[in-house]
């Protein structure tokens, strides 16, 4: 037993002495060094947790309307209504599309229309004119960037008048006038969506427009001669130094006092040298007010006067006298007295100028349901406008207001009279509506009226008014456009031969 114990413990120190003796692994001393300088591994960044997706936009639907000239598309949420046969018109040259947005009491909270036509740049640049913006400015000078928007892929001008806001523009390769007008709810987000989903889409037809005004050659005619009955009239032109450019058809006048003519224009006065073959600019009258109407005296007064303006008096380029009181006025030819009238025959009154006052008194006007006109001579009152049966005639006073004779035309057919006077073959007049100048003999026979083509060579004109020169003859002034359609112009002509 003993020696069994012995033999093991013999072979347990064997073992440990072989376990002992094993070598261990060679390390460099790079090993070493690296072992002693380098830091523990670091553990791999955790995965960063995947952002949570965005929940997706609800999805708008959307109204558009599709006409041959533009698109527009806005949220059907938004409430627009329009009523397709009223708003709503489509052709290949003009589409007009106009909607609202009615509140519970069905008043439109914002209303906006949308058009294109392709036409002429005429109405395009009445436009610009009458918004208030100068064409040469922006058109030579790049003015007015800051009101220049885009919409629909069209740069357009913003014009903004009160609640109202209008944008327009045009095409000029297309042919096209383009218009945005939004009525109500300009600063609505609802209308702003809009404008963001028009859409013009035109066709480039190559089109050129014509001259602006600048660009464009001055109106000018030759003499002629007609001859109306028995009587042969004679047009001569008469060229103004600095061709007056307006965009107002109607509401010119004239005065000639010695070799002076005075010509109203959209209310501004102008002096002009006259030598009795041309007019030749001066300056401009500096007044207080603006006017529509201008009388000469004979002691070369220029009497101005117009609806809620104080009738004034002008001598020398001085004022002399301002009486509040009358309406339009037509002066007698010596300024001491005249008519003042506007629309009613009850407001025909005579005023007379006497002492530094003015006095005042009805001028009786029979058979007349409304008075459009009034001039004096020497010894007759011509008064204008429409009969009680809805003629327009021409009734001819004594000054103390005594009907003398009442003129009619063709048929008992005038238009609009824009002038009368007594001339050495009976009476003369205008007419604006039928563009024609109207003769009658002494005893108030109509003998015929001479087409305005024929006369001064102008086929739509304005005839404004004239005035008697001291030979007898008339000083005309008319708008008509000129042959470029660069302008319409304000152009003078001396009649004579009647």
């Amino acid at each position: 037993m003993k020696k069994w114990i012995a033999l093991l413990l013999a072979l347990l120190m064997l073992v440990s002495l072989c376990a002992c003796g094993e070598k261990e692994p060679e390390t460099s001393l790079s090993d070493k060094v690296q072992g002693q300088t380098e830091e523990p591994a670091e553990e791999p960044a955790a995965e960063p947790e995947p952002a949570a997706e965005p929940e997706p936009e609800p999805e708008v639907e959307m109204t558009t309307l599709e006409t041959k000239l533009f698109t527009v598309s806005y949220p059907a949420e938004d409430g627009w209504v329009y009523d397709e046969e009223d708003d709503l018109t489509d052709r290949e040259d003009y589409a007009i599309f106009e909607m609202y947005i009615l509140d519970g009491e069905e008043n439109e909270e914002a209303d906006i229309r949308i058009y294109a036509s392709v036409e002429g740049a005429r109405s395009y640049r009445e436009t610009i004119y009458d918004r208030g913006f100068d064409q040469y400015a922006l058109v030579m000078e790049n003015a007015y960037a800051d009101q220049k928007v885009t919409i629909g892929g069209q740069e357009l001008l913003q014009s903004v008048s009160g609640d109202n806001c209008y944008y327009f523009g045009r095409d000029e390769a297309a042919g096209t006038t383009l218009g945005i007008m939004i009525y109500a709810g300009s600063d609505d987000e609802r209308v702003a969506r809009v404008l963001e989903g028009i859409e013009f889409h035109l066709t480039d037809t190559g089109n050129v427009d014509g001259p602006w005004y600048w660009e464009g050659t001055p109106f000018s005619r030759e003499d002629a001669s007609v001859l109306c009955g028995t009587v042969t009239v004679n047009s001569e032109f008469l060229p103004i130094s600095e061709p007056i450019v307006t965009h107002e058809v109607f509401d010119h006048d004239v005065a000639a006092v010695g070799d002076t003519v005075y010509l109203l224009v959209e209310g501004t006065l102008k002096a002009y040298d006259y030598d009795g073959e041309s007019l030749t600019y001066r300056e401009d009258v500096a007044l207080d007010n603006e006017f529509e109407r201008a009388d000469s005296t004979t002691d070369g007064t220029v009497i101005l006067s117009d609806f809620m303006a104080p009738c004034t008096g002008l001598k020398d380029g001085a004022v002399v006298f301002a009486y509040d009181g009358p309406d339009y006025f037509a002066a007698a030819p010596d300024g001491t007295w005249g008519i003042s009238y506007f629309t009613s025959p009850d407001d025909v009154t005579r005023c007379t100028f006497a002492g530094g006052a003015m006095q005042t008194e009805p001028f009786p006007v029979t058979g007349l349901d409304m008075a459009t006109g009034v001039w004096i001579d020497e010894s007759r009152v011509f008064v204008t406008g429409s009969s009680e049966d809805g003629a327009q005639v021409l009734q001819v006073y004594d000054h103390s207001g005594v009907l003398q004779t009442t003129l009619l035309g063709e048929d008992g057919r005038l238009g609009s009279i824009t002038f009368a006077a007594k001339c050495s073959t009976g009476y003369i007049a205008l007419d604006g509506n039928m563009r024609t100048v109207v003769l009658w003999n002494e005893s108030g026979d109509y003998i015929g009226e001479i087409d305005s083509d024929d006369l001064f060579g102008a086929s739509y004109p304005w005839l404004c008014s004239a005035d008697v020169l001291p030979d007898g003859s008339l000083l005309v002034i008319l708008t008509e456009d000129r042959d470029d359609e660069s302008a319409m112009e304000l152009v003078a002509f001396r009649l004579t031969g009647f």
